[in-house]
């Protein structure tokens, strides 16, 4: 019993079973008008035999013992009587059986209820997770994580009906101990059989199950990532390796799926063998037994009766037997979902801060170190410049010199790992984290675009625009001419990832979305680096007029975009080894000089990021 009851309150701490909890809470006048029902099913199925036994009886020419009616009953016609004690029996099973209904339906209209609240809770939850702490996971096992209200509704769904099978194997055992004690003891062999199969048998399909849960897992987020990569997959012609790696995962989880078959489906054979012997026994021992206390007319009925319900109370202690089963097949998910509720690993989104309403002096970076996790050397070294307001900060250096690592601290997707980031002299990680997303802006080299219509895709930025704003966001991005040419204008949907549009018009569709925004503080990041020469004419065009009297960084990769920003930081290996405008930098002879020696002289001139009216 003590061990019993530490495992219950093991259970009870765990982070999944705690969400069962508040689930249940949460939809407890349902649960107990379900239990209601199931209490009536089982009621109603203990009256049933009762009032066949009476039946058998009155044909045996017995009398029926029952207080207050007893005498009435005996005194009635016999045949009259048999056919209204059968008549009351099929009406109550019809009652029982409405009621079944109801509580199957009830339950089934629970649980679609339970899935749809736990998936926006598990989603609420993704999204809560800071941006570190949730890019550890790969995409599948976050889509995995966000359907285990599946799983939490199965389980509870799992539960209604053993409690429904709990009651009628307690309406069974009633009839039995009713007829005979000492026949019921007999019952108690396959109780003990029930025990010991299950003491042997669950465990090892939890140590399977939990395998397995987390090797679907791991081949599911293959085949996502996979998915993902065919652009890369079809380039290097790694479609015949990518089949083989599957294949590999899909075989080694086909040999643990069919060892859990064969150990989930082993109980229920065994049961039934150990049930059938019973009764054999009990067909050979009951004639005596009932013998001792009852006349020979009423043998008959009792052992009809007995026989039936003990049969019905048998199947019942299978179908507990089966869910018990079913349950441990579930431990591996629940497993699985303990480690993402659990929060001891977990770092979460802030949500308080000081309110922030725009940038009025500068940003400054103050001996800003950064060192992503699971990493062996900072992105970023001590790092310290200002970003005055309103004015436009260029950041330019060699791939993985710590130019995007810089503008992740900046959006605060990352907070330093030594340093400060002070915005007008107040440490930034004193402030609301919504109130300084309000007011930024991004606008990267791959911009996400949703499956959904033009017009939904720039009120992104913005859920209250009205269509008017959304349509001088997109003019003002040079996106109008190629929307009103489509089929459906602003009603197009782009399709998965923007798949239907261009590159350029991908980018000029973020941009009327970061235009739409109308943000303080404006990130590009290599916003032009991958379009063509007319596509990245009409982007800089665009970002030339909306970055007037705007804090600005820009991430370049073509030095003449930015060589009229106000200033230019040079990094290398993630330290700032220059800093000053474009003449500047060129006088100096250094790192920025030979980037544009190689890279801009004798090139034609693009618009400038940069440039000042």
């Amino acid at each position: 019993m003590n061990r019993w009851r530490s495992r219950i309150k093991g259970w009870v701490k765990q982070p999944a079973y705690r969400l069962v909890l508040s689930v249940v809470n949460k939809y407890r006048l349902r649960l107990l008008f379900t239990f209601l029902l199931s209490t009536g099913v089982a009621f109603l199925e203990g009256s049933t035999y009762v009032l066949i036994y009476f039946a058998l009886s009155v044909l045996g020419d017995a009398q029926i013992r029952v207080p207050l009616v007893g005498d009435w009953l005996n005194r009635q016609p016999k045949l009259e009587l048999v056919a209204v004690l059968v008549g009351v029996a099929l009406l109550v099973q019809v009652i029982q059986s409405a009621l079944k209904y109801a509580s199957n339906l009830v339950s089934s209209y629970l649980g679609n209820r339970i899935n749809v609240y736990l998936m926006e809770r598990q989603f609420g939850r993704v999204l809560s997770l800071s941006y570190p702490c949730v890019s550890r996971y790969r995409y599948g096992e976050l889509l995995d994580y966000i359907n285990s209200g599946g799983t939490v509704s199965m389980l509870i769904q799992t539960w209604n009906r053993l409690v429904l099978s709990v009651l009628l194997a307690l309406a069974y055992l009633t009839v039995l101990v009713w007829i005979s004690p000492i026949l019921l003891g007999a019952t108690l062999i396959v109780s003990v059989g029930l025990v010991a199969i299950q003491r042997r048998v669950i465990p090892k399909i939890e140590k399977i199950s939990r395998k397995l849960a987390n090797d679907s897992v791991q081949a599911g987020s293959f085949v996502v990532e996979s998915v993902q990569a065919l652009r890369v997959v079809y380039s290097f012609n790694r479609q015949q390796q990518i089949l083989t790696q599957l294949h590999r995962l899909q075989w080694d989880l086909l040999k643990l799926s069919d060892r859990q078959t064969a150990w989930s489906n082993l109980p229920q054979p065994l049961s039934q063998v150990l049930v059938t012997f019973v009764l054999g026994v009990m067909l050979l021992t009951s004639l005596w037994v009932l013998s001792q206390d009852r006349p020979l007319n009423l043998i008959l009925p009792a052992l009809a009766t007995f026989i039936s319900a003990y049969n019905r109370f048998a199947n019942q202690g299978q179908l507990i037997a089966n869910t018990f089963t079913s349950l441990a097949g579930s431990f591996g998910s629940i497993t699985r979902l303990n480690e993402f509720l659990s929060n001891e690993d977990k770092e979460f989104l802030r949500t308080e801060g000081l309110p922030f309403a725009g940038i009025q002096r500068e940003i400054r970076f103050d001996r800003v170190t950064l060192q992503y996790p699971g990493t062996a050397a900072p992105a970023v070294v001590d790092l310290s410049f200002t970003l005055p307001a309103g004015q436009v900060t260029a950041l330019v250096g060699a791939s993985g010199a710590g130019k995007s690592s810089v503008a992740d601290l900046l959006i605060a997707l990352y907070e330093p790992t030594a340093g400060r980031i002070l915005v007008d002299g107040v440490d930034r990680r004193e402030l609301s984290l919504a109130d300084w997303w309000h007011h930024l802006g991004v606008v990267s080299q791959d911009n996400f675009v949703f499956n959904a219509t033009i017009r939904e895709n720039i009120r992104f930025g913005r859920l209250e625009a009205t269509d008017t704003e959304v349509e001088r966001a997109a003019a003002a991005a040079y996106a109008a001419e190629f929307i009103e040419r489509l089929p459906q204008g602003y009603d197009t949907v782009v399709g998965e990832r923007g798949y239907r549009l261009s590159g350029g018009q991908r980018q000029r569709l973020a941009l009327a979305r970061a235009i739409l925004r109308q943000p303080k503080l404006l990130v590009l990041d290599e916003a032009t680096s991958a379009l063509d020469s007319q596509s990245e004419a009409l982007v800089q065009q665009a970002l030339y007029a909306f970055q007037q009297n705007r804090t600005v960084l820009v991430i370049a990769h073509r030095l003449s975009t930015i060589r009229n920003a106000d200033q230019i930081l040079v990094l290398e290996q993630g330290r700032l080894v220059e800093q000053g405008t474009h003449e500047q930098l060129l006088r100096q002879g250094g790192h920025y000089a030979h980037y544009w020696q190689l890279q801009v002289a004798g090139q034609k001139p693009t618009p400038e990021l940069g440039a000042r009216a």
